[in-house]
């Protein structure tokens, strides 16, 4: 299964998550999305890569099913 925009909900409050409807391991697109961190005093292009699949858990909602929650925290 794809992700989708219309499929991820993101809450907009401090220490918030993105959720998604079924289990993680429904998802295959894990492994196309990654964060990419460079530092600032490096001048070799050198970077770090983390897949997005890092932050993804599965947690029960309150029918029991399991869903995927993307734990990136809302920092504003």
């Amino acid at each position: 299964m794809q992700m989708t925009n219309d499929e991820i909900v993101c809450e907009a409050t401090t220490d918030g998550i993105c959720q998604m409807p079924k289990a993680c391991s429904e998802y295959v697109s894990f492994e196309n999305y990654v964060f990419k961190l460079n530092f600032t005093d490096n001048t070799n292009g050198n970077y770090l890569r983390i897949p997005l699949a890092t932050f993804a858990t599965n947690v029960r909602n309150s029918g029991g099913a399991q869903v995927c929650n993307i734990e990136i925290t809302y920092l504003n």
